[in-house]
């Protein structure tokens, strides 16, 4: 019991303060147009932005680390993924950042803010394993078995793409971050299905391509020239809705629900 209340406490300090407080680090970005409808590299400032992308993102991990430590793995990536969750609410909505620049310019800034946050996000993953308190080597729990977990990790790549698609049918900030978090969930539980050995980080580099993916391929379906319209349509592919920050907090959150999931399932068919 005492263990369940110190990781609860852990869970309401992120949602009601350190997430805040990560988060009021993108408070000053702003689109041309001096909106708020910008992401750290699509602003006005997108050195100081990625900087501050960045630092958000360092105060997650160090709190969700420290929750790692006390209360297990699943907790610091659930701990690091609520604070991530409140940083991800204020960037812009894709379809903002669209009209705003009134070209599909932003899109591919997205997508190099992908690779960025997506590869800060893997290390966050890793780090966040390490500090717990577990058997075997960083190796073993970093990178399992190898081969097999390649292979698990490029079909929770594929069930983590079809999850965003179907979720995130509209560029709304809240379905946007409900998609990650199903793509994580999906991810974690095919690849955990496919091979129950593999470790919980590498499960993150799926999101972290489709953080790159995601925008590019609303871009190639729609076209640089389309990529306008489509948005005013409403017709951009749903995967592209998802903003690099979005999948980061969507990757900590899921991950642990799709592997807890898939844990069970597998448990189950052992007992049958």
């Amino acid at each position: 019991m005492r263990a369940g209340i110190v990781r609860w406490m852990f869970y309401v300090a992120a949602m009601m303060a350190v997430g805040p407080l990560a988060a009021g680090l993108l408070s000053g970005l702003r689109a041309a147009d001096g909106s708020p409808a910008a992401t750290p590299l699509a602003s006005t400032d997108p050195v100081g932005g990625l900087l501050r992308g960045l630092l958000a993102m360092a105060i997650a991990l160090g709190f969700g680390a420290a929750a790692s430590r006390v209360s297990g793995m699943q907790a610091g990536l659930t701990t690091a993924g609520l604070v991530m969750a409140w940083v991800a609410w204020r960037s812009g909505e894709v379809h903002d950042l669209i009209r705003e620049a009134h070209s599909a310019g932003p899109l591919t800034r997205l997508s190099i803010e992908g690779a960025v946050f997506g590869a800060a996000g893997v290390l966050m993953a890793c780090v966040l394993v390490l500090a717990a308190k577990g058997e075997g080597t960083a190796r073993q729990r970093l990178l399992g078995s190898g081969k097999g977990t390649v292979v698990a990790c490029a079909i929770g790549l594929a069930a983590g793409a079809l999850a965003a698609w179907l979720v995130a049918v509209t560029p709304l900030k809240g379905q946007a971050v409900m998609a990650a978090v199903a793509a994580g969930a999906a991810a974690a539980a095919a690849a955990r299905l496919a091979d129950i050995r593999v470790p919980l980080a590498p499960v993150a580099v799926p999101l972290a391509v489709l953080a790159v993916l995601g925008p590019v391929a609303g871009l190639v379906l729609a076209g640089s020239a389309n990529a306008v319209a489509a948005s005013y349509q409403g017709a951009l592919a749903p995967i592209a809705h998802v903003t690099p920050l979005d999948w980061i907090a969507g990757a900590l959150l899921g991950i642990p629900l799709g592997a807890g999931w898939a844990g069970s399932m597998i448990e189950k068919r052992a007992a049958a």
